[in-house]
Protein backbone atom coordinates (compact mmCIF):
# COMPACT_ATOMS: atom_id res chain seq x y z
CA UNK A 1 0.00 0.00 0.00
CA UNK A 2 0.87 3.65 0.18
CA UNK A 3 4.04 4.95 1.90
CA UNK A 4 3.28 8.66 2.49
CA UNK A 5 6.60 9.80 3.93
CA UNK A 6 8.56 8.05 1.19
CA UNK A 7 6.53 9.94 -1.43
CA UNK A 8 7.35 13.28 0.20
CA UNK A 9 11.15 12.92 0.19
CA UNK A 10 13.32 14.59 -2.46
CA UNK A 11 17.07 14.50 -2.97
CA UNK A 12 19.01 17.77 -3.13
CA UNK A 13 19.46 17.28 -6.88
CA UNK A 14 15.74 16.72 -7.41
CA UNK A 15 14.90 19.75 -5.27
CA UNK A 16 17.11 22.09 -7.32
CA UNK A 17 15.81 20.74 -10.65
CA UNK A 18 12.12 20.94 -9.71
CA UNK A 19 12.38 24.38 -8.11
CA UNK A 20 13.95 25.64 -11.33
CA UNK A 21 10.98 24.31 -13.29
CA UNK A 22 8.56 25.96 -10.89
CA UNK A 23 10.17 29.33 -10.22
CA UNK A 24 12.77 30.18 -12.87
CA UNK A 25 11.68 32.49 -15.69
CA UNK A 26 12.81 29.86 -18.20
CA UNK A 27 10.84 27.07 -16.50
CA UNK A 28 7.29 26.04 -17.41
CA UNK A 29 5.93 26.98 -13.96
CA UNK A 30 4.89 23.42 -13.10
CA UNK A 31 6.23 19.94 -12.42
CA UNK A 32 4.51 16.56 -12.80
CA UNK A 33 5.18 13.71 -10.38
CA UNK A 34 4.21 10.76 -12.55
CA UNK A 35 2.38 7.86 -10.87
CA UNK A 36 2.27 9.55 -7.47
CA UNK A 37 -0.55 7.06 -6.91
CA UNK A 38 -0.69 3.57 -8.39
CA UNK A 39 -3.58 2.37 -10.55
CA UNK A 40 -4.89 0.34 -7.60
CA UNK A 41 -4.76 3.35 -5.30
CA UNK A 42 -6.58 5.51 -7.86
CA UNK A 43 -9.32 2.90 -8.26
CA UNK A 44 -9.75 2.72 -4.49
CA UNK A 45 -10.12 6.51 -4.16
CA UNK A 46 -12.48 6.72 -7.12
CA UNK A 47 -14.68 4.04 -5.57
CA UNK A 48 -15.00 5.48 -2.07
CA UNK A 49 -15.73 9.02 -3.30
CA UNK A 50 -18.32 8.10 -5.96
CA UNK A 51 -20.29 5.14 -4.62
CA UNK A 52 -21.76 6.48 -1.38
CA UNK A 53 -24.13 9.40 -0.64
CA UNK A 54 -22.49 12.53 0.68
CA UNK A 55 -24.78 12.63 3.74
CA UNK A 56 -23.01 9.59 5.20
CA UNK A 57 -19.78 11.44 5.91
CA UNK A 58 -20.14 15.19 5.26
CA UNK A 59 -22.38 18.13 6.08
CA UNK A 60 -23.64 20.70 3.61
CA UNK A 61 -21.18 23.51 2.88
CA UNK A 62 -22.17 26.73 4.74
CA UNK A 63 -20.36 29.08 2.31
CA UNK A 64 -16.72 30.19 2.24
CA UNK A 65 -17.39 33.10 4.60
CA UNK A 66 -18.41 30.57 7.25
CA UNK A 67 -15.30 28.39 7.25
CA UNK A 68 -14.00 28.16 10.82
CA UNK A 69 -11.46 26.26 12.89
CA UNK A 70 -12.48 22.71 13.78
CA UNK A 71 -15.00 22.64 10.92
CA UNK A 72 -16.26 19.21 9.90
CA UNK A 73 -15.74 18.00 6.34
CA UNK A 74 -18.13 19.63 3.87
CA UNK A 75 -20.06 18.83 0.70
CA UNK A 76 -20.76 21.43 -2.00
CA UNK A 77 -22.87 21.26 -5.16
CA UNK A 78 -21.76 24.46 -6.91
CA UNK A 79 -23.03 23.67 -10.40
CA UNK A 80 -25.53 21.09 -11.72
CA UNK A 81 -22.63 19.26 -13.35
CA UNK A 82 -20.02 19.50 -10.59
CA UNK A 83 -19.76 18.53 -6.92
CA UNK A 84 -16.95 18.68 -4.38
CA UNK A 85 -15.97 17.39 -0.96
CA UNK A 86 -13.98 19.85 1.17
CA UNK A 87 -11.86 18.06 3.77
CA UNK A 88 -9.55 19.29 6.55
CA UNK A 89 -6.58 17.53 8.09
CA UNK A 90 -7.69 18.18 11.67
CA UNK A 91 -10.52 15.68 11.11
CA UNK A 92 -10.12 11.91 11.06
CA UNK A 93 -11.71 11.22 7.70
CA UNK A 94 -15.03 9.41 7.88
CA UNK A 95 -14.82 8.67 4.15
CA UNK A 96 -11.25 7.56 3.41
CA UNK A 97 -8.16 7.85 5.61
CA UNK A 98 -6.07 6.62 2.66
CA UNK A 99 -7.06 9.71 0.66
CA UNK A 100 -6.18 11.88 3.65
CA UNK A 101 -2.73 10.29 4.00
CA UNK A 102 -2.01 10.66 0.28
CA UNK A 103 -2.97 14.35 0.34
CA UNK A 104 -0.94 14.98 3.50
CA UNK A 105 2.10 13.54 1.73
CA UNK A 106 1.44 15.70 -1.34
CA UNK A 107 1.09 18.76 0.90
CA UNK A 108 4.38 18.02 2.69
CA UNK A 109 6.05 17.61 -0.69
CA UNK A 110 4.69 21.00 -1.77
CA UNK A 111 5.90 22.57 1.49
CA UNK A 112 9.40 21.23 0.85
CA UNK A 113 9.40 22.81 -2.60
CA UNK A 114 8.21 26.13 -1.15
CA UNK A 115 10.90 26.06 1.53
CA UNK A 116 8.35 25.70 4.32
CA UNK A 117 8.27 23.37 7.32
CA UNK A 118 6.72 19.97 6.42
CA UNK A 119 3.54 20.52 8.45
CA UNK A 120 2.99 24.18 7.52
CA UNK A 121 -0.77 24.94 7.34
CA UNK A 122 -1.94 21.40 8.11
CA UNK A 123 -3.55 23.09 11.11
CA UNK A 124 -4.79 26.72 11.30
CA UNK A 125 -1.82 29.04 10.78
CA UNK A 126 -1.65 32.78 11.44
CA UNK A 127 -0.51 34.86 8.45
CA UNK A 128 -0.46 38.58 9.19
CA UNK A 129 -3.57 38.40 11.34
CA UNK A 130 -5.50 35.95 9.14
CA UNK A 131 -5.96 32.23 9.76
CA UNK A 132 -5.29 29.80 6.92
CA UNK A 133 -5.24 26.02 6.65
CA UNK A 134 -4.80 23.68 3.74
CA UNK A 135 -7.68 21.51 2.61
CA UNK A 136 -7.96 18.58 0.24
CA UNK A 137 -10.92 19.03 -2.06
CA UNK A 138 -12.20 16.04 -4.03
CA UNK A 139 -13.94 17.39 -7.13
CA UNK A 140 -16.05 15.52 -9.71
CA UNK A 141 -17.32 17.34 -12.79
CA UNK A 142 -19.52 15.68 -15.39
CA UNK A 143 -21.12 18.41 -17.51
CA UNK A 144 -20.24 22.09 -17.74
CA UNK A 145 -19.38 24.71 -20.34
CA UNK A 146 -17.01 26.52 -17.98
CA UNK A 147 -16.21 25.30 -14.49
CA UNK A 148 -13.71 27.89 -13.23
CA UNK A 149 -13.13 31.28 -14.84
CA UNK A 150 -9.53 32.22 -15.56
CA UNK A 151 -7.87 33.85 -12.55
CA UNK A 152 -4.66 33.90 -10.49
CA UNK A 153 -4.12 33.44 -6.74
CA UNK A 154 -1.70 34.86 -4.15
CA UNK A 155 -0.39 37.68 -6.34
CA UNK A 156 0.58 39.95 -7.84
CA UNK A 157 -1.17 42.70 -5.87
CA UNK A 158 -0.99 46.49 -5.95
CA UNK A 159 0.54 46.45 -2.48
CA UNK A 160 3.29 43.86 -2.00
CA UNK A 161 2.66 44.00 1.76
CA UNK A 162 -0.79 42.53 1.12
CA UNK A 163 -0.87 39.13 2.90
CA UNK A 164 -2.13 37.58 -0.34
CA UNK A 165 1.07 38.55 -2.20
CA UNK A 166 3.06 35.32 -1.85
CA UNK A 167 4.72 34.40 -5.11
CA UNK A 168 6.34 31.29 -3.65
CA UNK A 169 2.90 29.68 -3.25
CA UNK A 170 2.34 26.39 -5.07
CA UNK A 171 -0.85 24.48 -5.73
CA UNK A 172 -1.37 20.71 -6.04
CA UNK A 173 -3.70 18.95 -8.45
CA UNK A 174 -3.89 15.16 -8.08
CA UNK A 175 -5.61 13.74 -11.17
CA UNK A 176 -7.96 10.76 -10.81
CA UNK A 177 -9.38 10.48 -14.32
CA UNK A 178 -8.10 10.62 -17.90
CA UNK A 179 -8.97 12.88 -20.81
CA UNK A 180 -10.47 10.93 -23.71
CA UNK A 181 -11.29 7.98 -21.45
CA UNK A 182 -13.38 9.44 -18.61
CA UNK A 183 -14.21 12.87 -20.05
CA UNK A 184 -13.81 15.21 -23.01
CA UNK A 185 -13.52 18.98 -23.20
CA UNK A 186 -10.97 21.55 -22.07
CA UNK A 187 -10.43 20.56 -18.44
CA UNK A 188 -7.70 22.38 -16.53
CA UNK A 189 -5.54 24.92 -18.30
CA UNK A 190 -2.74 27.33 -17.43
CA UNK A 191 -1.51 30.45 -19.20
CA UNK A 192 2.28 30.22 -19.41
CA UNK A 193 4.81 32.98 -19.03
CA UNK A 194 4.79 33.22 -22.84
CA UNK A 195 1.05 33.99 -22.80
CA UNK A 196 0.14 30.63 -24.36
CA UNK A 197 -2.78 28.67 -22.91
CA UNK A 198 -1.81 25.07 -22.14
CA UNK A 199 -4.38 22.33 -21.59
CA UNK A 200 -2.18 20.32 -19.27
CA UNK A 201 -4.03 16.99 -19.28
CA UNK A 202 -4.00 16.72 -23.06
CA UNK A 203 -0.61 18.25 -23.80
CA UNK A 204 1.23 16.43 -21.02
CA UNK A 205 -0.63 13.12 -21.41
CA UNK A 206 -1.74 13.16 -17.78
CA UNK A 207 -2.70 9.78 -16.37
CA UNK A 208 -4.78 9.05 -13.27
CA UNK A 209 -2.44 9.13 -10.28
CA UNK A 210 -0.22 11.92 -11.63
CA UNK A 211 0.40 14.87 -9.29
CA UNK A 212 0.77 18.33 -10.82
CA UNK A 213 2.54 20.95 -8.67
CA UNK A 214 2.29 24.43 -10.15
CA UNK A 215 2.94 28.10 -9.42
CA UNK A 216 -0.28 29.33 -7.81
CA UNK A 217 -0.03 32.86 -9.21
CA UNK A 218 -0.17 31.50 -12.78
CA UNK A 219 -3.39 32.46 -14.59
CA UNK A 220 -5.49 29.28 -14.74
CA UNK A 221 -9.01 27.97 -15.07
CA UNK A 222 -11.15 24.96 -15.92
CA UNK A 223 -13.05 25.08 -19.18
CA UNK A 224 -15.66 22.73 -20.62
CA UNK A 225 -16.09 19.16 -19.36
CA UNK A 226 -18.31 16.31 -20.54
CA UNK A 227 -18.25 12.89 -18.87
CA UNK A 228 -17.86 9.78 -21.01
CA UNK A 229 -19.93 6.74 -20.12
CA UNK A 230 -23.06 6.53 -18.00
CA UNK A 231 -21.42 5.74 -14.65
CA UNK A 232 -17.96 7.25 -15.07
CA UNK A 233 -16.50 9.86 -12.71
CA UNK A 234 -16.05 12.47 -15.43
CA UNK A 235 -13.27 14.94 -14.71
CA UNK A 236 -12.18 13.88 -11.21
CA UNK A 237 -9.27 15.39 -9.29
CA UNK A 238 -8.14 16.54 -5.85
CA UNK A 239 -6.99 20.13 -5.37
CA UNK A 240 -5.37 21.35 -2.16
CA UNK A 241 -6.06 25.06 -1.64
CA UNK A 242 -5.27 27.05 1.48
CA UNK A 243 -8.57 28.17 2.98
CA UNK A 244 -9.06 31.35 4.99
CA UNK A 245 -10.83 30.73 8.31
CA UNK A 246 -12.93 33.07 10.42
CA UNK A 247 -10.68 33.42 13.46
CA UNK A 248 -13.50 34.90 15.57
CA UNK A 249 -15.53 31.69 15.58
CA UNK A 250 -14.97 27.97 16.14
CA UNK A 251 -17.08 24.92 15.33
CA UNK A 252 -18.32 23.03 18.39
CA UNK A 253 -20.31 20.20 16.84
CA UNK A 254 -23.67 21.93 16.63
CA UNK A 255 -25.35 23.53 13.65
CA UNK A 256 -23.49 26.82 13.99
CA UNK A 257 -20.09 28.06 15.02
CA UNK A 258 -19.62 29.99 18.27
CA UNK A 259 -17.26 32.86 19.22
CA UNK A 260 -13.70 31.72 19.80
CA UNK A 261 -12.00 32.35 23.12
Amino acid sequence: MFAPLHKAVLSDEELVKIRRELYHSEGPGYHIFRSFLSDYEVQHIRHVWTQYPWEMTHIRHPGKDNLVSNSPDLYLKELPGSESYWNFHWNISRRCTFTQEACAAAHMLRNTLMGKAPFFELSPTDLQGQLYATSYRVVMSTDAEELVKEHADWGPRENILDKRYQLQRLQNTLFLSEHGVDYTGDGFYMVGRDGVKRHICQQENIRPGDLLVWAYNTPHGVGSVKALGEDGPGYMRIVMPSERLDRKRIYTGGRTAVPAF
